[in-house]
């Protein structure tokens, strides 16, 4: 389904040079505007956003706040429907950074986001049709200590992190099935990286999260997930990340769920104008079908970037996603596509106009849900 445009939520990371304050707008058009309901709806939106980071550093402490917020109002050709029609949504983190000396450093993190999901995703995604859409609230806190990066070297290869957070996800009361989801996540993490040669980093990470739903009904569960993999970057043209791994799912009231885990991210420049990106990845989560044991996303994403001119950007990107939600009685599929032409043209140093051509689809193997979508979008950004 049709996202909310141009409003990404907040990094855990720290840029001196960040944008303070940048302004998006956009005109859209969608022909298959809600598919569950009917699939001759098409609907013109219009959205802004703001968003940006603001940095205070000082000898040992560095202090941000980033913020993100959205808002977009569709407009039916069917004017007499009662569809939800107009979402936003917002957030803001605040991250602490203290410096202990040349190579350890202590985060701290806190943040707020509020979402409204367009009809028919999110936990709707795989449901019938809906008028009222869903909204969530989430809240997080982290800490997190790292060794292999100062003041002065932020970005070291050869490091070692530890990290705990705790994350809240609430959902509000607008729909019978929307509170079994609502639950907590409690997360350790381990994470380290050093170098093999001048080219080559092994890098390995361990999670372990617990997750308590607040309904009884919801299988709580505690996930053991372990990755090693390397890092090569070759020529200035050309890098490859590769992790493989694997989970473990524990639950007290069921037979435990394991599988393999994956991460590829790749980027190739064959000249100087044209730039290859590939990322996959296969994950396990749970929370998006209720009652599901397991739920395992095969993901490959592909961006194509072709610099016409020096302000002048040309785009492809495509992307498939297969999911299996694990049953009691019945595995279930998905499976999701997309595929956009982007033309960017960039007018002064912080702006861009763009066009995107976007076409999406569904298809689930349990209900009669399939569907496809096309979007039209002319975005424009301005940075302060």
């Amino acid at each position: 389904m049709l996202l909310l445009s141009s409003v990404m939520a907040a990094e855990n990371n720290m840029n001196p040079n960040a944008e303070k304050l940048v302004l998006n707008s956009s005109v859209q058009y969608v022909d298959n505007y809600y598919p569950r309901f009917s699939d001759v709806i098409s609907a013109n939106a219009l959205s802004a956003g703001i968003e940006g980071k603001l940095l205070s550093m000082h000898e040992s402490i560095w202090l941000q706040t980033a913020y993100s917020g959205a808002s977009t109002q569709f407009k039916l050709d069917e004017n007499d429907l009662d569809l939800d029609d107009k979402f936003s949504q917002y957030n803001i983190e605040l991250l602490g950074r203290l410096f202990m000396g040349d190579k350890w450093y202590l985060d701290l993190q806190g943040s707020h986001q509020n979402i409204d999901y367009l009809l028919g995703t999110g936990i709707a995604k795989l449901r019938p049709a809906n008028p009222i859409a869903d909204s969530v609230s989430n809240n997080e806190m982290a800490a997190s200590i790292v060794y292999g990066g100062g003041t002065n070297n932020l970005t070291a290869t050869r490091f070692i992190k530890f990290g705990l957070s705790h994350f809240d996800q609430d959902y509000a009361d607008k729909n019978v099935y929307a509170n079994l989801f609502d639950l907590t996540r409690d997360m350790a993490e381990l994470e380290l990286s050093f170098k093999l040669s001048e080219i080559t980093d092994f890098e390995t990470s361990f999670e372990y999260e617990q997750v308590d739903f607040v309904d009884d009904s919801q299988l709580d569960n505690d996930v053991y997930r372990l990755l090693l993999g390397f890092k090569w970057q070759g020529t200035g043209q050309t890098h490859l990340k590769l992790l493989v791994g694997g989970y473990k799912r524990v639950y007290q009231s069921t037979s435990d769920n394991q599988g393999f885990l994956a991460e590829l991210d790749a980027e190739y420049t064959p000249l100087n104008n044209i730039t290859i990106a590939l990322k996959g990845s296969q994950t396990t989560t749970t929370a998006l079908v209720e009652n599901a044991i397991d739920t395992t996303i095969t993901s490959v994403n592909l961006d194509i970037n072709y610099k016409y001119k020096e302000y002048i950007d040309f785009i492809v990107r495509a992307s498939v996603n297969n999911t299996r939600y694990e049953q009691v009685d019945e595995d279930q599929t998905s499976a999701e596509s997309a595929v956009s032409f982007v033309s960017k043209v960039s007018l002064f140093d912080h702006s861009t106009l763009s066009l995107v051509l976007q076409r999406e689809s569904l298809e689930y193997d349990f209900l009669s849900l399939d569907y496809a979508q096309n979007k039209v979008e002319l975005h424009c950004r301005y940075a302060f």
